[in-house]
């Protein structure tokens, strides 16, 4: 059991599986964190824009790359 499904989501804690109230990304405190919580919904947004091709292109890239490190070391 995983994932989530009107408003509740099946969570897995110390190999304990539970149902909780899903998250909706609570409010801001700060300006950096608008920024962040900007920059995750516009990639989201981006993400759900991709066409089939492109998502399964992604994931062949994202497999090849096992082990690297986006900043280069």
């Amino acid at each position: 059991m995983s994932g989530s499904a009107k408003g509740v989501t099946a969570a897995k804690m110390k190999s304990r599986k539970y149902i909780r109230n899903r998250g909706y990304g609570g409010s801001v405190r700060t300006a950096d964190q608008a920024k962040v919580k900007g920059v995750f919904k516009r990639l989201t947004t981006m993400w759900k824009s991709l066409t089939l091709a492109q998502i399964l292109a992604w994931n062949k890239l994202a497999l090849s790359q096992e082990g690297r490190s986006v900043l280069g070391s």
